[in-house]
C-alpha cells in the first residue's frame, strides 16, 4: 500500500515527472483513492520495527564515533576538529536515509544529530571558546554565555534549513522552530528583558507565531495530502507548548509560580479553544503538545476542590485520560459540531477541512 507522500518521493527522485504526478493524483482522488491517508496526521513514523532498529544503530554509533573522534583528537581540545568528521559522516548517512530511502524516523534521528552538532560547533567557535578555556572567558562570563546562545541557535537553524532545503524533511521546520525560539529568548535575555521571559509574554507572541506559519502550511493543503500537511505538524507540535507555558505565565506573573483556582480556570478555558481550534484544524497535534498544562491547570482545579495529594493525582488522571479518550474517540463527530458554525467557502474552508461523512 502507499500514499501520495510516496508518489511525491517518486517525482523527487526522477521516477515520474511533475506533470505526470499531478495528473495522476487528480485521478486517484477522484476513484477515491485508497492508498491516500485518511487522517492529516498519519506520518508514518515507522513503516516497521526496521526503522526503529536502525534508529538505534543511529544513536549508538553516534555516540561511539563522538568518542573515538574525542580520544583520537584529545590534544587539540577544539570541538572543530573532533565533531567535523563525525558531521560530515552523519551528512553522508541522511543522503542515504533521507535522499534515497525516505525511512522517516532514521532520518528524524540523524537530523536531531546534525542540528545539534551544528549547534555545538556553531556555539563554541561564534563565543570563542572553543579550545581556548581561560580565565578571560571566566571573567567575560554574561557575554561569553549570550554569544554561546546566539551562535548555537543560529548553527541549529541552518543546519535545520539546510536539511530541510536538501531532503524537505518536514521534521527539520520543527528544528528550527525551536533554533529560532531559542535565539529569540537568549537575545531577550541579554537586553535585561527577564519579565518577558518569565512572564510568559514573549513565549506567548512566538508561539502564537509559529502557530500562523504552521497555518499557513494548512492553507496550502486543504486535503491534508502533501507534505505540507506533514509540516503544518511539526510547527503545530512546536507552537502548542510555547503558547500554553506563555499564557501560564501571563496569568500566574511568572512560569515558575504555582497557579491558583482562578488562574487554573482561565487556563482550562483557554485549553477549551484551543481543542476546539484543534478539532477546527484537525490537528491532534496542538491538543497533545499541550498536555502537561492541561495536566498542571486540572490538577489545580482537583486539589481547590478539597482533593487530597493522592486523592487529587488520581482524579486528574481520570479526568484528563478520559478527556482525551473521549475527544479521540468522538474526533469525527465533534469536528462536524465545531465545522457547522465555520465558513464552508473560501480562505477559512482551506484552513479548516470537511469532515468527510
Amino acid at each position: 500500500m502507499f500514499d501520495h507522500r510516496d508518489l511525491e518521493a517518486a517525482a523527487a527522485d526522477g521516477v515520474i515527472d511533475r506533470d505526470a504526478l499531478g495528473r495522476l493524483k487528480a485521478y486517484l482522488d477522484r476513484r477515491g483513492d485508497p492508498g491516500a491517508p485518511a487522517d492529516p496526521e498519519n506520518l508514518r513514523f515507522l513503516a516497521n520495527f526496521n526503522d526503529v532498529f536502525i534508529s538505534i544503530g543511529i544513536v549508538l554509533l553516534a555516540l561511539g564515533l563522538t568518542a573515538a573522534s574525542g580520544l583520537t583528537f584529545a590534544g587539540t581540545g577544539s570541538a572543530l576538529i573532533i565533531l567535523a568528521p563525525v558531521l560530515a559522516f552523519f551528512w553522508i548517512l541522511l543522503e542515504y536515509f533521507a535522499g534515497r530511502r525516505r525511512l522517516l524516523l532514521p532520518s528524524m534521528t540523524l537530523a536531531l544529530g546534525v542540528t545539534l552538532i551544528a549547534m555545538i560547533l556553531s556555539a563554541s567557535l561564534g563565543s570563542g571558546i572553543d579550545g581556548n578555556i581561560s580565565e578571560d572567558v571566566f571573567r567575560r562570563g554574561l557575554t561569553v554565555a549570550r554569544d554561546f546562545g546566539l551562535w548555537a541557535s543560529l548553527g541549529a537553524f541552518a543546519a535545520g534549513a539546510a536539511i530541510y532545503a536538501r531532503f524537505r524533511l518536514p521534521f527539520a521546520l520543527f528544528l528550527m522552530a525551536v533554533a529560532a525560539a531559542i535565539g529569540i529568548y537568549t537575545l531577550a535575555a541579554t537586553q535585561g528583558r527577564w519579565g518577558e521571559i518569565f512572564g510568559g509574554t514573549l513565549s506567548f507572541l512566538v508561539g502564537i507565531i509559529t502557530l500562523f506559519l504552521a497555518i499557513g502550511f494548512d492553507a496550502k493543503d486543504p486535503t491534508r495530502k502533501s507534505l505540507a500537511s506533514d509540516n503544518a505538524f511539526w510547527l503545530h507540535f512546536a507552537a502548542a507548548p510555547q503558547i500554553m507555558l506563555g499564557l501560564r505565565g501571563i496569568l500566574t506573573g511568572g512560569g515558575f509560580q504555582p497557579a491558583g483556582p482562578a488562574e487554573a480556570g482561565v487556563m482550562l478555558a483557554a485549553l477549551a479553544f484551543f481543542s476546539a481550534l484543534s478539532l477546527a484544524l484537525n490537528r491532534r497535534a496542538l491538543v497533545a503538545a499541550a498536555l502537561l498544562s492541561f495536566w498542571l491547570a486540572l490538577g489545580v482545579l482537583v486539589e481547590s476542590a478539597g482533593g487530597s495529594e493522592i486523592s487529587t493525582a488520581t482524579w486528574t488522571l481520570i479526568l484528563l485520560g478520559g478527556g482525551i479518550v473521549l475527544l479521540g474517540g468522538g474526533w469525527s463527530t465533534a469536528r462536524r459540531l465545531i465545522l457547522a458554525v465555520l465558513p464552508r467557502h473560501g480562505y477559512l474552508a482551506r484552513i479548516f477541512p470537511p469532515e468527510p461523512a
